[in-house]
């Protein structure tokens, strides 16, 4: 008999912990993946959802549902899986709160895509990672102060007078760096779908 799991699990593979799981239950297990990949998971919520509390919130929710993930899904390589659910809880989160909503993609992109997210019709959580994947990419080639207002206004939900506190700007170099980047972004998103089809 094993007095002390938590002491005995440490020196255990995630692979012969998950294996242990399946047959014994035991909430320690948990408990040891928690210690292992609790603050990486946490890292990958804060990434997407830019909020420390609704991060830690989400984890915790995960934590709660993983004894009974693990004993339905057939995991491999625990790491890649646990980051691969985090990703997907946190979208299905900004989803469900409609993070986006606001970033219907207003004359950003091609008409379909915008169609897709303005009316939330797509439940194809990499197809919706892989749109705002590429709209982080490139935002980075706007010019500064278009790609700071953008991300402020659209990302961040900030209010004009909010961004203009933020950088000093002026209400007219506030709306005319949205106006811009908006504008920019939209032919940069087109050539990047062209660029990816081709």
């Amino acid at each position: 008999m094993i007095i002390n799991k938590r002491k005995y699990l440490r020196g255990l593979s995630d692979a012969e912990i998950l294996m242990l799981y399946k047959k014994e239950q035991w909430t320690q297990c948990i408990d040891e993946f928690f210690q292992r990949y609790g603050h990486l998971l946490y890292g990958v919520f804060l990434k997407y959802l830019k909020d420390k509390d609704a991060a830690a919130d989400l984890l915790m929710e995960l934590f709660g549902k993983l004894p009974q993930l693990l004993l339905d899904h057939e995991v491999n390589q625990l790491k890649g899986w646990l980051h691969t659910v985090a990703r997907n809880e946190a979208l299905q989160h900004l989803r469900k709160t409609n993070k986006y909503q606001r970033l219907s993609f207003d004359s950003l992109t091609t008409d379909s895509l915008q169609f897709q997210l303005a009316h939330n019709q797509t439940n194809d959580v990499e197809w919706l990672e892989g749109q705002l994947q590429r709209l982080e990419t490139v935002l980075f080639k706007l010019k500064p102060d278009q790609q700071l207002c953008i991300r402020f206004f659209y990302l961040d939900q900030m209010s004009y007078e909010q961004i203009m506190t933020k950088t000093q700007f002026s209400f007219k170099e506030v709306k005319s760096h949205i106006q811009n980047g908006k504008r920019n972004l939209k032919i940069l998103m087109e050539q990047y779908h062209t660029n990816e089809n081709n």
